[in-house]
């Protein structure tokens, strides 16, 4: 019985560092240890008033095939860094969460003996049609990070919970100001019609 208690034991230890990450289907990597990133193309969809950052696979699989796995948002799970906090943002996942984007959205889950899942979700920067909101990006610059969760259970019993975080980077420039104008030096504009009948 001790002996079955000692091997039970191991394997709910193994499950602290079972879960592996890769992107865009690079080398795999303990989730609980690593810091990713990822290079996005940044372009803008005018008919969505969006700047996508979905430009990358993030692929995850747990190491030990007799657990399930389930990766979620965590708590604000999309944060702009500075020099982009001044946007919105947030995450597609079915449906748009504007930032600050809740814990507890689903994004993957893998059963035991299943092979590695693409965990979904779509950053994205929201275009604001106005004076100052502009969204000016410069190649190679750390523009979001998104922070997940992890859960991983034997049967009903879970066994492990931690976040990790992606970053994501600019592949690209782009610069994109709100088009505006001024007509008379902002002064009022008087139009005379003379007689209307």
């Amino acid at each position: 019985m001790r002996w079955l208690t000692g091997l039970f034991f191991l394997m709910l230890v193994q499950a602290v560092s079972a879960t592996e990450c890769r992107v865009n289907g690079g080398a795999w990597y303990n989730a609980d240890t690593t810091l990713f990133g990822a290079y996005v193309s940044v372009a803008a969809d005018l008919a969505t008033d969006k700047v996508s950052l979905a430009d990358y696979t993030l692929e995850c699989h747990s190491g030990n095939v007799l657990y399930n796995e389930t990766i979620s948002t965590a708590q604000d799970a999309v944060m702009l860094y500075p020099g982009y906090g001044h946007l919105a943002g947030g995450l597609r996942v079915n449906q748009d969460y504007p930032i600050p984007v809740p814990g507890g959205i689903v994004l993957s889950v893998q059963n035991n003996y299943e092979p590695p899942v693409t965990v979904r979700g779509e950053p994205y920067l929201k275009i604001t049609r106005a004076p100052g909101k502009y969204v000016q990006i410069r190649s190679g610059d750390q523009i979001a990070a998104v922070k997940y969760q992890v859960v991983t259970r034997f049967n009903a019993l879970e066994v492990n919970r931690f976040d990790f975080w992606l970053r994501l980077y600019a592949k690209n420039s782009l610069n994109l100001s709100p088009s505006t104008c001024t007509l008379n030096d902002d002064k009022p504009i008087d139009i005379d019609f003379e007689a209307v009948e």
